[in-house]
């Protein structure tokens, strides 16, 4: 059966249920989600080593991550097998740059669409200062007497990324309430210094019930 666009039956007791406009969260299988939410997400599942990394990648990740058609590459290729490649520290390193992904990722989206295309993801716009009070009762933030000391202090030392203010990745949630955000605290720190009202944001939903039939086109502020 396809997914279908829907609401989805958050539980009261989801720590970010009272975040949610209306409480609601949106259902989108991925086919469906606007293409920046479909890169941060595909970006995310594949490091998370969830999703296969695709093997067409293989000689042009190699190539940047500096490795040579050495014997136990050749033997990799040979298997079709990324699984000595995802080990390898330089391509590790490789991987995490989104420098080297996202322009593979781009012009490779459609087969991600093709393969993965019914799993379902929520997205919804969370109040930027809602979602910081939330983050503020987070074990992580207990030394900070307020989010912009923890803000200022997480700039300093890791810095900001320079990240268009159209167009923006979702910060991925998780159902987690002592993680709150499994990929995204950089997008997230980032686009608060831009003054966002709004923080898009998604979460895979298989731990969910799916619920009524529902129209919804998330806008990227």
């Amino acid at each position: 059966m396809k997914t279908q666009q829907c609401t989805v039956a958050v539980p009261a007791s989801t720590w970010f249920y009272d975040l949610l406009p209306g409480n609601i969260l949106y259902g989108l299988p991925f086919n469906r989600l606007p293409e920046p939410f479909a890169l941060a997400v595909a970006l995310a599942l594949i490091n998370f080593k969830e999703w296969m990394l695709p093997m067409t990648w293989l000689p042009e990740l190699a190539a940047k991550a500096g490795l040579t058609m050495e014997k136990e590459w050749k033997t990799a290729m040979q298997a079709k097998s990324a699984e000595f490649l995802i080990r390898h520290t330089k391509l590790n390193t490789t991987l995490s740059d989104q420098q080297n992904i996202v322009p593979l990722l781009t012009r490779d989206l459609a087969k991600f669409r093709d393969k993965y295309g019914e799993e379902p993801f929520g997205v919804a716009e969370i109040d930027t200062a809602k979602l910081a009070a939330r983050v503020m009762l987070n074990a992580k933030t207990a030394p900070f007497k307020s989010f912009d000391a923890y803000h200022a202090h997480y700039a300093k030392v890791k810095g900001l990324l320079a990240l268009p203010e159209t167009d923006r990745w979702p910060v991925l949630l998780t159902a987690e309430p002592d993680k709150l955000i499994e990929d995204g605290w950089a997008r997230f720190h980032c686009y608060y210094a831009q003054g966002a009202k709004t923080i898009p944001c998604c979460m895979p939903i298989e731990v969910f019930d799916l619920s009524m039939p529902a129209t919804y086109n998330p806008e990227m502020n």
